[in-house]
């Protein structure tokens, strides 16, 4: 009787409900995961850094049509427990491309020279950012998208 049930439930999903359930899934999982790792360098140590280098590269992921995009690129040193350890990551969880005007204004916040405030993950302090939290709103996003796409896939069976 019990293989009868499962026999006839499997006869009724369609290859569509589940392509779109699965997708579902990889959407909202990845954008969760996305906000937990954002959130949880809320909790990072801090400490002192110097910032090596800041300039402004083109995006490579930029799309043409819609013009050039460009990114921030930081790269700072910081030493933990008398151990020395350099760092690129501005935020785990931001944007990946802008305007030039836009990556100038966040490059310019970190001048070669200077000395900055680096968080570090204190289970692998080589792990860093120079700002934490999360700086954009797109992991929201992937959420509401993948709980749509459930709703759809619900809508498929």
């Amino acid at each position: 009787m019990l293989a009868g049930l499962v026999a006839a439930f499997w006869a009724e999903i369609s290859v569509a409900a589940i392509l779109v359930g699965l997708f579902a899934t990889a959407i909202f999982g990845f954008s969760a995961y996305s906000i937990w790792r954002g959130l949880s360098t809320l909790r990072w140590t801090s400490t002192q850094g110097k910032v090596l280098e800041s300039k402004v590269v083109r995006s490579l992921m930029a799309s043409e049509d819609k013009g050039p995009k460009y990114e921030p690129s930081v790269q700072y040193e910081y030493s933990v427990a008398g151990k020395e350890y350099k760092g690129s990551q501005i935020a785990l969880v931001q944007a990946l491309r802008f305007t030039r005007g836009r990556a100038e204004d966040i490059a310019r916040q970190y001048r070669e020279g200077s000395r900055v405030t680096v968080y570090y993950d204190p289970k692998d302090p080589s792990s860093s950012v120079l700002q934490r939290g999360m700086t954009t709103f797109a992991p929201f996003v992937g959420l509401l998208a993948g709980v749509f796409l459930f709703m759809v896939a619900y809508r498929l069976l």
